[in-house]
């Protein structure tokens, strides 16, 4: 980050006299998403004060995961970035096999199917894709991360349906994972059975999704993002990535 104080003297005649001014603050190097510290130092008449900073800077504004269908299509979205001709990258897409699993209904924490990725600096996103065999079937994810050898839960996904997904966009290494839960099996059933999809899009996956434009058109101003694919299977789940500078992107979900 980069600081510019404005004006960078102030002068004062009184005591309990007030001034304005203001820090312009730019990203350069920093983590998008990432908290920033720093410290504003004034010195004057042999004295100093020092007032702490903390911001946490993004290059880009935009959603961290949309969707779309089909064995070809495309979805738009919106994007503001910082800085006019920021790139734009695409990746993926990537489909991993279906793993079958099955959970049941107010099993322990222990016991709760465990679905582990350890994230590298190539990896650009991780999704998990759940659907139960019987479409009466409820089900939902634990997103979690390992931090200092102990799980952090990060959030809880689903919506009783069948099905549940869960993203992360730029994820920091380490192992991040979710665990399966249902409130409650289908009827007659003593188990919940599903089948569950691990996609994990790196640096080497290039060619399946395009992505326009290749560079932000106008800085601090809403322009069109268009992601668009060719040649799937519908009946598979796929993950693509939309990357900006500076570790932000938006995951794509198709089908």
């Amino acid at each position: 980050m980069t600081a510019v104080v404005s004006p960078s003297i102030l002068s004062f005649t009184k005591a309990g006299e007030t001034k304005t001014f203001t820090v312009k603050l730019t990203q350069d190097t920093a983590t998008s998403n990432q908290p920033t510290t720093g410290w504003l130092t004034w010195s004057g008449a042999g004295k100093s004060v020092r007032s702490p900073i903390v911001v946490t800077p993004t290059s880009t504004l935009a959603p961290t995961e949309v969707k779309g269908s089909g064995a070809a299509g495309s979805i738009s979205y919106t994007a503001t970035s910082g800085f006019a001709g920021s790139p734009l990258g695409a990746y993926g897409v990537v489909s991993a096999p279906a793993v079958p699993g099955e959970v049941v209904a107010g099993a322990p924490d222990a016991e709760l199917p465990d679905y582990p990725v350890t994230a590298t600096r190539d990896t650009k996103a991780i999704q998990w894709h759940v659907k139960t065999k019987d479409p009466n079937g409820s089900i939902w994810m634990v997103l979690y991360k390992v931090v200092d050898g102990r799980i952090l839960l990060q959030s809880f996904q689903g919506d009783g349906s069948n099905q549940a997904t869960a993203s992360v966009a730029a994820p920091t290494p380490g192992v991040w994972g979710v665990l399966t839960i249902t409130l409650s099996n289908p009827p007659g059933a003593d188990t919940t059975e599903y089948d569950i999809q691990t996609n994990v899009v790196s640096s080497t996956d290039r060619g399946g999704l395009q992505v326009t434009p290749a560079t932000a058109p106008v800085a601090n101003a809403p322009y069109q993002v268009t992601a668009s694919w060719s040649g799937l299977d519908p009946a598979k789940h796929y993950t693509g990535y939309v990357e900006y500078p500076n570790g932000v992107g938006t995951v794509v979900a198709i089908n």
